[in-house]
């Protein structure tokens, strides 16, 4: 339990720090339909990003207005991820295909449109920028994100 603490609390002095690194002019995600951006994938080599949200979702409005506008964020999704929004009031059955019961919700999706794992609610830029590097790296296939974090922080001999 301990270690788990002092993980999260250094994970946390990480993300304070990286915030500073973020600060930059806004930016926009270069957003898809569920429809194109899936047939996008299937020729691609980049991992998918599927961002279930809703207009009448604070939580949404905020992750819209604060970390898709990051330029930062922004444009590493649009680099490194096909970025696909989907209005959950407008395609109800896409939200229930992948069975988004909280907003927002996040889908990463590897290459070829296989399932890694949703990722719920607000995140600030600087924690969802370390969650595209993991996605991006595929690093979920051999370690934990706090681990992840860890190896990234450690400092390079």
């Amino acid at each position: 339990m301990a270690k788990t603490a002092l993980g999260r609390f250094l994970l946390f002095g990480w993300i304070l720090g990286l915030g500073l690194a973020l600060a930059g002019p806004a930016g926009a995600v270069q957003w898809q339909s569920y429809t194109a951006g899936m047939d996008q994938a299937k020729g691609s080599d980049k991992s998918v990003l599927v961002a279930f949200v809703s207009k009448r979702c604070k939580a949404c409005v905020l992750l819209e207005q604060n970390t898709f506008t990051s330029g930062p964020v922004a444009s590493y999704m649009d680099q490194n991820f096909i970025t696909i929004r989907v209005d959950t009031d407008e395609e109800e059955d896409v939200a229930a295909e992948y069975q988004v019961h909280s907003l927002p919700t996040i889908w990463f999706l590897e290459p070829g449109g296989r399932p890694v794992a949703p990722l719920v609610g607000y995140h600030p830029p600087q924690f969802f920028l370390a969650v595209l590097w993991y996605v991006k790296d595929q690093a979920y296939k051999n370690m934990s994100f706090d681990d992840y974090v860890k190896k990234e922080l450690a400092p390079k001999e």
